[in-house]
């Protein structure tokens, strides 16, 4: 029996290879992504055990394995798990007093570690003092963020105070590949709505830019793709901020004037001491064909297209 041959036209056999091509790059796009975040969570779980590691108490300090009632009563003393960080804690009792014991930490900071906070409180009816140290670390790369070392001491109205020392480290949620603004791009067109005055939002007009040389098109798209998402998670008490003022915008194209692939948009400061783009405030807002995108945040880009068009923004 001659086996079932089917002809196609002669198109559908490429088309078929691009949407198999075109399948395969979003099914390894997905996985990296997934790989990174658990990299990223994996890094972070081990931080957090390495900054415990690293506080360095007196030598009479004696470690507990559970930790005892009168720390668990006080409010707010232990971080409960969260779905975005690691926490490692340790505790210890001491007959030294509390301020000796903050005097040892600061002169014997951990490794690396700057000194964030200091703190003294009066403590709940069932202990008579509450002092505390805060250490941090900067963020490691685009993995982790948000490394930190606190140490209470909690001194009841008898016995002996209590040290407890909680570190935390976060994982960063890497930015996916879904979101990435596409190397088709060969044309970027900027505008700047920007005024006069200490904040430039007076007798504002929109000044146009545009981005057409492949390199430097291929360079704004390699920078912004770079950019980190805002990260979920994060508890922010932001200022009052200004509705109206100057802004930024991107417009991302396949040809000079077609439609926008990609857009994104942020407030942005006169001068250069400005943070547009900083943080969870006051982030870059991204979509991508008309979809709003999770934000993204940076420091230095505002000033880099500043640079570009020159123009002094931050």
């Amino acid at each position: 029996m001659r086996p079932f041959i089917m002809r196609l036209p002669a198109l559908a056999v490429p088309l078929a290879l691009m949407a198999l091509l075109a399948s395969s790059g979003r099914d390894l796009a997905a996985a990296g992504t997934a790989n990174r975040l658990a990299a990223n969570r994996a890094a972070a779980r081990a931080d957090a055990r390495t900054l415990l590691a690293r506080l360095r108490l007196p030598a009479d300090v004696r470690e507990l394995r559970h930790g005892p009632a009168i720390a668990k009563a006080v409010p707010g003393l232990i971080r409960p798990p969260d779905r975005y960080l690691y926490t490692d804690t340790g505790w210890w009792s001491t007959s030294a007093e509390p301020g000796t014991v903050i005097n040892y930490l600061v002169a014997h900071r951990p490794r690396g570690a700057l000194i964030q906070t200091t703190g003294a409180s009066t403590g709940p009816a069932t202990a008579n003092s509450w002092r505390n140290i805060v250490f941090s670390w900067p963020e490691i790369g685009q993995r982790v963020w948000s490394r930190s070392l606190t140490v209470e001491l909690v001194t009841p109205v008898h016995g002996p105070t209590v040290i407890v020392a909680q570190s935390t480290s976060s994982w960063i949620v890497p930015r996916p590949y879904s979101e990435l603004v596409p190397r088709t791009v060969r044309d970027v067109t900027i505008l700047l709505k920007i005024g006069t005055g200490p904040f430039g939002a007076d007798h504002m007009r929109t000044r146009v830019y545009r981005v057409w040389r492949a390199a430097r098109v291929s360079q704004l798209v390699d920078s912004f793709n770079r950019l980190p998402i805002v990260q979920p998670g994060q508890v922010i008490a932001c200022t009052l901020m200004l509705a109206r003022g100057p802004q930024l915008t991107l417009r991302f194209q396949n040809r000079s004037g077609g439609p926008a692939i990609a857009l994104a948009t942020l407030r942005v400061t006169p001068g250069t001491r400005g943070g547009s783009g900083s943080g969870g405030c006051d982030p870059i807002h991204f979509w991508m064909h008309g979809s709003a995108q999770t934000s993204l945040t940076s420091q230095t880009f505002v000033k880099q297209i500043g640079r570009l068009i020159g123009v002094s923004i931050s």
